[in-house]
């Protein structure tokens, strides 16, 4: 492929970024969206809206990385597999947000992996959950893991294809992933069921409802395209949707790693 020249033009500039988790339909955007070419794609660390964006998911996984030394009698696997979900979900974003610009080809490549980096953060987040909840409960505990991680798969083989990045399916994928979501509510209900009575269920409950809250909120912001679509051109740099997506998503990946401290916490104490 021959190297673009420096010089693009701003109307190549501003349009030729990839569409990361669906930003390229970003419409009311009026400036300061991505850059496009090899030559240009460093100017995309500079300054750009993106930059924002990508730079928040790097502190933020990075920031996970640092909570991440927990060490105790119980198991550990399911909440470092959740720790290392988040990561690859923020560093997935930050690629694409900061890369995609590169070539098309870059785009295509970084755009899967940013869904699946989403994908990737849902599942994980039943792991600690399921796994530390249902400890005495083999059955319970295969079930819901096994059906999560068939749901991630197929959701994942889903954004493979062509078509699930369009534009007009901006509330698909939206519904996609509040759908995967949501479907933690049957073991968190289960959980109640069998531990209500205990103040580890009552305070890990609260934190995974201020989880989806965070998660449901960035969702309608994101799909909604609030609230530049308001005053366009008045958040083209900072402060729009995608921006706010990002950090509500990180405030309930946060929400959920205290959800598993507690988890942690009470299993070490009582296991089976």
């Amino acid at each position: 492929m021959v190297p673009m020249e420096t010089s693009v033009s701003h109307s190549v500039r501003s349009t030729g970024l990839a569409n990361c988790t669906g930003n390229g339909d970003h419409r009311v955007l009026m400036t300061s969206y991505g850059t496009s070419g090899a030559a240009v794609a460093m100017q995309a660390l500079l300054r750009r809206n993106v930059s924002v964006s990508g730079e928040t998911d790097l502190a933020a996984a990075a920031a996970l990385s640092l909570l991440s030394g927990e060490h105790g009698p119980v198991e550990r696997w399911p909440f470092y597999t959740y720790l290392c979900g988040a990561m690859f979900c923020l560093l997935m974003s930050s690629g694409c947000h900061l890369l995609a610009c590169h070539s098309e080809h870059a785009s295509y490549v970084l755009l899967r992996l940013d869904y699946a980096g989403i994908t990737g953060l849902i599942v994980t987040s039943f792991y600690p959950l399921v796994y530390y909840t249902f400890l005495c409960d083999p059955f319970s505990r295969t079930l819901y893991l096994g059906s999560i991680t068939v749901f991630g798969a197929a959701a994942v083989a889903v954004s493979l294809l062509p078509v699930f990045e369009a534009p007009e399916l901006r509330w698909a994928r939206a519904a996609l992933f509040v759908c995967m979501g949501a479907s933690g509510l049957v073991p968190i209900v289960h959980k109640m069921l069998v531990f209500g009575a205990r103040p580890e269920a009552v305070v890990t409950t609260g934190y995974e409802v201020a989880m989806g809250v965070f998660y449901l909120a960035g969702v309608l912001v994101y799909a909604t395209r609030v609230p530049e679509r308001w005053m366009p051109g008045r958040f083209d740099l900072v402060g729009h949707s995608h921006q706010l997506f990002h950090a509500l998503v990180i405030a309930g990946a946060y929400a959920h790693y205290n959800a598993g401290l507690v988890y942690l916490s009470w299993r070490d104490m009582d296991k089976c």
